[in-house]
């Protein structure tokens, strides 16, 4: 991709994310750091599920979420299916 395809490219991704709602831009900060993650050829694979563990416990207890709730909406998909 040469330099003028990558500055429009990235203007373009500002621009969705500025329509984005607020609730989103978490996530999207989240899988941004996944993808810089994954595209680093030396990961260890155990110091980063253990980030990502600790990361979702923080993210989950911000947002009041229990681990109770979490098993409950794992149980509905299950039963779903």
């Amino acid at each position: 991709m040469n330099s003028n395809s990558q500055t429009k490219l990235f203007e373009q991704t500002v621009n969705e994310l500025r329509g984005l709602p607020d609730d989103y831009l978490e996530e999207v900060y989240h899988f941004i750091k996944y993808l810089k993650y994954k595209a680093n050829k030396n990961i260890d694979w155990k110091t980063g599920f253990k980030e990502a563990v600790e990361k979702m416990k923080e993210l989950s207890s911000r947002k009041n979420i229990t681990t109770k709730d979490i098993q409950e909406a794992i149980e509905t998909i299950r039963a779903e299916k």
